[in-house]
């Protein structure tokens, strides 16, 4: 219905609201009847619209609905040990925020991670940007939290409440395990720990139950342990 048919119904429904008596209804049947028509149509026309709106409100909320699964399912199986999550500051920011994405790769000695840049209602998709970052910023996420609940990273250096002079540097790469059924040092590679006690590597372990962050070497470079 366009605009002129809508003043016109708005026109008719001042003049049907008017208190007919019986000889007046009479004598405007015929404008009554078109007017109630013309109500009954635009009725229709605003219950199809807002069918359409439920429908597409519907669709909306479903996608956003697997986005969120998605992201649940995608957070357990950081937490299972894997992750391609890192953190990172922007090129020409390192005095600025941490940002965190998914993805980092290295094109003509420039480094790229991908982040969220918003979320699009229209579809239900998350936005993704590839924004250049300070290779020496990158660390990667340790797949555990403090005692807090802060997610902890490569570069992050905890201390145990309870054993305060004791700091432990989470680092990534490759170390010496002791295997105690082999009772000698074996080379693996993935997140463990370096203390200011002690020269030997050691496993992060569960860390919410024991440690919180202190913060990061690139941020506080003069509690870097390692």
């Amino acid at each position: 219905m366009d605009i002129r048919n809508k003043n016109e119904l708005r026109r008719r429904i001042d003049a049907f609201l008017h208190e007919y008596t019986h000889e007046e209804y009479i004598l405007n049947e015929e404008f009554c009847k078109d007017t109630m028509r013309m109500m009954a149509d635009f009725i229709g026309h605003v219950n199809g619209r807002m069918d359409s709106e439920r429908k597409r409100l519907t669709e909306a909320r479903q996608k956003l609905k697997e986005a969120l699964l998605e992201n649940k399912v995608l957070h357990e199986y950081n937490y299972n040990g894997s992750s391609g999550i890192c953190r990172a500051k922007l090129m020409g920011d390192m005095p600025g925020t941490w940002h965190i994405g998914n993805v980092v790769c290295v094109e003509n000695g420039k480094s790229f991670m991908l982040m969220q840049d918003g979320y699009s209602e229209e579809n239900g998709y998350l936005i993704l940007r590839a924004m250049e970052v300070i290779p020496e910023t990158i660390q990667r996420f340790a797949c555990v939290e403090d005692m807090t609940g802060e997610r902890l990273f490569e570069g992050d250096v905890i201390y145990n409440p309870e054993h305060r002079t004791v700091r432990m540097e989470i680092c990534y790469g490759k170390y010496a395990a002791y295997c105690p059924n082999d009772k000698e040092y074996m080379e693996t590679v993935g997140f463990y720990m370096v203390s200011n006690t002690t020269d030997d590597a050691m496993p992060l372990g569960p860390t919410k139950e024991y440690a919180l962050l202190l913060g990061n070497v690139v941020d506080n470079p003069e509690i870097k342990v390692v």
